[in-house]
């Protein structure tokens, strides 16, 4: 489930910051609510981001659907890191104009 949600949060970091250079440098504040059982329908949302030089952090919760009743409920949520990377892995900046950009709910 952690690799799903790493996979998550990367493909929500390539939307926000137009770049496929991502890697994760950090996880944490995760807060397991609910067990995920199989059979049921797993999505993954991002609340909350903020755009850095090179790095961006997200807040990412995610979700549990019964696929018969269509109860949802709240599985977990986490923060990651991810830091956009140069062919020799070393940090690169964002493209300007996303920098210093973050989500409204976020407050930063």
């Amino acid at each position: 489930m952690l690799a799903w949600a790493d996979s998550a949060a990367s493909i929500w970091c390539q939307k926000l910051s137009q770049s496929k250079n991502l890697i994760t440098v950090h996880m944490s504040d995760i807060d397991f609510l609910e067990p995920v059982r199989i059979g049921e329908i797993v999505e993954f949302f991002g609340e909350e981001w903020n755009i850095g030089r090179s790095s961006i952090t997200v807040r990412i919760l995610v979700k549990i659907v019964d696929p018969v009743t269509s109860i949802t409920r709240d599985a977990f949520r986490f923060t990651a890191v991810m830091v956009n990377i140069s062919d020799d892995l070393k940090p690169r900046p964002l493209p300007e104009h996303i920098q210093q950009t973050h989500s409204p709910a976020s407050g930063v």
